[in-house]
């Protein structure tokens, strides 16, 4: 994992609605961790997220800086 990777691996989990789960099931289905720090509600619902937890990480990403 290089630096950069590394720096969004920080960022999500400083996200209260991510675990290791929830972080696993991202690791997994997006290319890289930026593609999922750079992901959409929709994405996050099309790869099997909830709604409200979609809704959560979004919101929560906008007050942290990977």
């Amino acid at each position: 994992m290089n630096q950069k990777e590394l720096q969004y691996l920080i960022a999500f989990n400083k996200i209260p609605a991510i675990g290791a789960v929830r972080l696993q099931k991202i690791i997994q289905s997006f290319a890289t961790l930026e593609d999922a720090w750079n992901a959409s509600v929709s994405d996050f619902l099309s790869v099997g997220f909830d709604e409200n937890t979609s809704l959560k990480i979004i919101e929560e990403k906008k007050n942290i800086t990977p």
